[in-house]
């Protein structure tokens, strides 16, 4: 059994998508107004993202606020295989260390794959897809 490369995919818009849940739920319906949103702990102010806890002192008191969207390249794949035909290959998937400090793993777009490097800036762009889940895309700042 072996892996075979999608040469016709389907349509950007009909890819599968994320399912929010009680957890990101604020974070999703962030991106669907344009704004990137992080979890940060009232109580001793680290930045987090997606938890039910804060990381650095484990109080409950978590609040979503409003993120730059700014951020810079902390690593990059390049995907050229197919695992899904929604996904034309080859893409980039990026992890993102967000000004705010939280990496997020996302694609990159409006950019030649060669000319993605670790260090580079970039900008948060939201992306509806077609299930009406928003979600974070990263272009070159």
């Amino acid at each position: 059994m072996g892996y075979r490369l999608m040469t016709t995919p389907i349509a950007f818009d009909s890819r599968p998508s994320p399912e929010p849940d009680f957890i990101s739920k604020p974070f999703f319906d962030s991106l669907e107004q344009g704004v990137l949103c992080v979890q940060k702990c009232s109580r001793c102010e680290a930045v987090q993202l997606g938890e039910l806890i804060c990381n650095q002192c484990f109080a409950q008191d978590l609040q979503w606020v409003p993120a730059s969207g700014q951020g810079k390249v902390h690593s990059c794949a390049i995907v050229h295989l197919a695992y899904h035909p929604a996904f034309a290959v080859p893409y980039a998937v990026v992890s993102v260390e967000l000004a705010e400090g939280p990496r997020l793993l996302a694609n990159m777009a409006d950019c030649d794959l060669q000319d993605i490097q670790v260090g580079m800036p970039v900008v948060m762009r939201p992306s509806k897809l077609a299930t009406g889940v928003t979600v974070p895309l990263f272009v070159p700042a």
